[in-house]
């Protein structure tokens, strides 16, 4: 994980796990995916749920990784 992550949610379940997020529609998101090409379809399912502050990560883990950035183990 990246540190400071709040929460992980697989891509494939962000429909199912929106309840949660935060119940602020214009709270910052940022999502990750460890290559980069989940996380834009992700994006598109919460813009789509009516979240207005969506980022994501260009590259994923593995760029911010590349880069010297830390990540830390999950369980």
């Amino acid at each position: 994980n990246i540190p400071n992550t709040d929460l992980t949610i697989p891509a494939s379940k962000i429909q199912e796990n929106l309840d949660k997020l935060p119940q602020d529609k214009d709270a910052e998101i940022v999502l990750y995916c460890l290559g980069g090409m989940m996380s834009p379809a992700a994006s598109a399912d919460l813009v789509q749920a009516g979240y207005t502050n969506v980022k994501s990560l260009m590259g994923g883990i593995n760029t911010w990784e590349s880069v010297g950035y830390p990540l830390e183990m999950g369980p």
